[in-house]
């Protein structure tokens, strides 16, 4: 059986991406895209997966979006006997090409989650019309579009929400996967760790402002920003006004951040709503506690108090599960690993595959 996945972009490596990747090499797919970044998937040890790219796409909204959407729409890839979706754009390809699986990681957060939000920062009248109508635009096609997979599958519950609200679908849960055997625990260091791709819905600003006040600890922040101008201009901003003791070491090899992992004391995040969150997963594979916001997907990953501590969203609450999680790490330890393995790359595939088997026989 030939398996295609498709995948919007990749020209950044998150989560989703390696999702996509890990997915690829166990069913042997191919994975069809538009802009790849070979190097940074080189650095996640991926290089050995057949990527093709059906066309570049530019690196701003709505262009990236609106060009993506039309080369997966228009494009009818011969020879494959399943096409699995990854991603709001590339669904659109759904409509030529069948049977298909649709995997949801997230449902566009601009014109969805935080339309209200993203509209209000529009400067003038002008701007906000043009937000207007590419928000509407994108909704009508993302609706159209979801119609067409024979199966929807979400990460999360908080994503199967979303999309009922939104798109008045039903789906089925399977949370992504972490190879939790590559990760390892060896000691509480002396910092805390960070790990995102970022973009201003991650709330780095919180992190740089809480570390600011705690000037005996030190926060390492791993990760580029997203491939847009705002995304990039934001780094740029957290990365100028950060004290001292917060580091941002930018893109690193997976065995490096493996290795951050390892040796930290703990994790943090403070990312708005976020639809799933493997981050928070790859740290307790290491046996390492995190604080996250109490919202999203961090409500059904970490169990408040055992394997971490769930808190508001504002920096005195960050303040004190710090201080919280700081005494005693070691008390996490055995619930974080313990936990891990829910989310184990064995029982991904096995829900993969059990859900792939009926399309074998077509």
């Amino acid at each position: 059986m030939k398996i295609a996945i498709l995948h919007n972009y990749m020209d950044n490596i998150g989560g989703a991406e390696k999702l996509v990747l890990m997915l690829a090499k166990e069913l042997n797919a191919d994975v069809i895209t538009t802009n790849i970044n070979q190097k940074a998937i080189k650095k996640f040890g991926f290089d050995d997966i057949s990527i093709k790219s059906i066309g570049n796409v530019p690196s701003n909204w709505p262009w990236k979006q609106l060009k993506t959407l039309l080369l997966f729409r228009f494009k009818k890839l011969e020879s494959y006997n399943l096409f699995i979706m990854s991603g709001e754009w590339c669904v659109s390809a759904a409509k030529k090409n069948k049977p298909s699986i649709w995997y949801v990681h997230s449902l566009p957060k601009y014109i969805w989650d935080f339309y209200e939000q993203k509209l209000a920062q529009q400067k003038t009248l002008v701007n906000k019309l043009y937000f207007k109508f590419w928000s509407r635009f994108f909704k009508f096609w993302n609706y159209k579009y979801a119609a067409c997979p024979n199966i929807i599958v979400c990460n999360s519950n908080n994503t199967q929400r979303k999309l009922i609200t939104n798109i008045k679908r039903d789906s089925i849960l399977v949370y992504p996967p972490v190879n939790i055997g590559e990760y390892y625990f060896k000691k509480f260091g002396d910092f805390w760790l960070s790990v995102n791709r970022i973009s201003e819905h991650k709330r780095l600003e919180l992190q740089v402002e809480t570390f600011a006040l705690l000037k005996n600890k030190k926060l390492i922040v791993v990760g580029g920003p997203e491939n847009t101008s705002e995304a990039k201009n934001y780094f740029h901003n957290l990365k100028n006004n950060a004290p001292k003791n917060v580091t941002f070491l930018g893109e690193i090899s997976d065995e490096a951040l493996k290795k951050l992992y390892a040796e930290c004391k703990a994790f943090i995040t403070t990312a708005e709503d976020e639809d799933f969150g493997m981050t928070p997963i790859e740290a307790m594979a290491s046996g390492k506690p995190v604080v996250a916001p109490n919202e999203g997907g961090y409500k059904e990953t970490i169990i408040n108090k055992k394997t971490g501590v769930l808190c508001s969203s504002d920096i005195t609450s960050l303040l004190n599960a710090i201080d919280e999680v700081s005494k005693n790490g070691e008390k996490y330890k055995n619930h974080c690993l313990e936990r891990a393995k829910y989310f184990s790359t064995q029982v991904f595939f096995r829900k993969i595959n059990h859900l792939i088997k009926p399309f074998k026989n077509l």
